[in-house]
């Protein structure tokens, strides 16, 4: 296995500095790709991250930004390529619990139930989609098999939004064997979505209020040691 995770940012180095170094401190560790919109940031990130895979792209088709990271981290022979969100945080084991269900054969792996907790709060929630069988962004892994069947396209390069629905999509239709779980906890899989003062395309409030989304529990912020 070759796990690598791919990350798009802008405007946001504090969150994403942080998210680098708790997935260099996994126990299993990923190689990194990092698409940033100009060329400051990334003479920031290559900096302070050595050997982190930094990559130049403009933000706006956020699809195609997303699209360009996916397609240039096929020269790393990524086995999975796990998408994760700048301000998205995983477990410490999640990189290790997700490589051993690629290598029990699935070819995609999600979770539709997260955590969210937004900085200066004192609560974090535990959600959950109501839309059935749809996976969350964050997190979603792809095999080998899967991505060299679609070419390593993930992404519609053409949206700014709905991000998630192409390669999910595009996986079932080339017949990908696929896990979705909701619980997260028992899978060592938590994914915590953290919302600060930077540009977000869903805000806390946001997602506490949709029609896909339902709150299973919520918890004091010091939960957040255990899930991390």
């Amino acid at each position: 296995m070759n796990p690598v995770v791919l990350i798009a940012t802008h405007q946001r180095t504090e969150i994403t500095s942080r998210n680098i170094e708790m997935l260099q401190s996994q126990s299993r560790t990923p190689e990194i790709v990092l698409v940033c919109s100009d060329v400051s940031e990334c003479d920031f990130y290559t900096r302070k991250f050595p050997t982190v895979h930094v990559l130049e792209y403009r933000n706006k088709p956020l699809g195609a930004k997303w699209q360009f990271g996916a397609s240039k981290s096929k020269v790393l022979n990524p086995d999975p390529l796990i998408i994760l969100g700048s301000d998205d945080l995983l477990g410490k084991y999640f990189i290790r619990n997700i490589c051993a269900e690629i290598e029990r054969g699935y070819d995609f792996v999600g979770l539709n139930r997260w955590w969210l907790h937004s900085e200066g709060q004192n609560t974090v929630f535990l959600l959950q989609y109501t839309v059935p069988n749809f996976p969350l962004g964050g997190g979603r892994a792809y095999s080998k098999k899967i991505l060299e069947k679609l070419n390593y396209k993930v992404f519609d390069a053409s949206k700014d939004k709905s991000l998630d629905d192409f390669g999910w999509h595009q996986s079932k239709k080339h017949g990908a064997k696929t896990l979705l779980i909701s619980d997260c906890e028992k899978y060592g899989m938590n994914i915590i979505s953290i919302k600060g003062d930077w540009i977000t395309m869903n805000s806390a409030d946001r997602l506490l209020n949709a029609k896909s989304v339902k709150t299973i529990k919520i918890f004091d912020k010091s939960k957040l040691k255990e899930l991390l």
